[in-house]
């Protein structure tokens, strides 16, 4: 379960990850897809859940680095694409963590403006 219901991108999809503007629709996706009133990422929320568990995290480890991180890869350019891609990663599930699951009030929606333009800075940085 945890395998194929991490399979399927949400927020690093092909479509945005060849996109022009693909920085501005990763610094807004995360934003996005934690508003109070949005669903949970199922997947997500089973792979943090399941972290305590050594199999469980062998197995998202292969499908982060066999799917999303790869294809993330394969659309960055330049030096350090992996490493890069490996830490835009991090930043997404670090703000779905504390917005949606932790809640911190710095990351409320009133706080949008202001989280998109600074995630937007970040994303930019490791997407270009």
């Amino acid at each position: 379960m945890l395998s194929t219901a991490n399979r399927r991108p949400i927020i690093a999809t092909p479509e945005t990850l060849s996109a022009p503007d693909r920085a501005v629709r990763i610094s807004k996706a995360p934003l996005k897809k934690t508003e109070p009133e949005a669903t949970a990422l199922d997947g997500f929320l089973i792979m943090l859940r399941s972290i305590s568990n050594q199999r469980a995290v062998e197995i998202a480890r292969a499908v982060v680095e066999s799917h999303h991180q790869k294809n993330v890869t394969e659309a960055l350019s330049g030096p350090d694409a992996a490493e890069r891609a490996a830490l835009l990663m991090s930043l997404v599930a670090g703000v779905q963590i504390m917005r949606q699951v932790v809640g911190l009030d710095a990351l409320s929606k009133d706080r949008d403006a202001a989280l998109e333009r600074v995630l937007g800075d970040l994303v930019a940085r490791l997407v270009e």
